[in-house]
């Protein structure tokens, strides 16, 4: 690839960091919140948040513990149209 192939650098920046973004996979991401308690989200490959815990925990090992539990159990969930 050339240096003269982009009409500047920002372009290229902007190009780099278009790509980083569609290379990205779905990832689980496990946090302290403002409260000071765990959670997890899941985040999808366009970076935007899909699924949450919807509540914190005191430990983070309850949290890991529900992340799992979901991880396990949404493999097999039905859809149930309301």
């Amino acid at each position: 690839m050339e240096d003269d192939e982009y009409e500047s650098e920002e372009e290229a920046k902007e190009k780099i960091i278009a790509l980083k973004r569609a290379r990205a996979e779905p990832k689980f991401e496990v946090y302290k919140d403002k409260a000071g308690e765990w959670r997890w989200r899941l985040r999808a490959s366009n970076g935007k948040i899909i699924a949450d815990s919807g509540e914190g925990y005191i430990n983070k090992q309850d949290c890991e513990y529900g992340l799992a539990l979901v991880k396990k159990e949404a493999q097999d969930a039905n859809i149930e149209y309301l």
